[in-house]
């Protein structure tokens, strides 16, 4: 039943075209860590100063 509930919220939110880019370029950024390319765009870690 929560099975249900969760892939109907996501199929809801994916409704929207800027939801569904946003969700392809972290898609993207994800492969590109696993495959160990470092030649991808993050916005979440350009500003981040460590």
């Amino acid at each position: 039943m929560i099975r249900i509930l969760l892939l109907a919220a996501a199929a809801y939110w994916l409704r929207k075209p800027e939801n569904r880019e946003k969700l392809e370029r972290q898609a993207k950024q994800a492969w590109n860590r696993v495959q160990g390319r470092e030649d991808f765009q993050d916005d979440f870690h350009d500003d981040r100063r460590w």
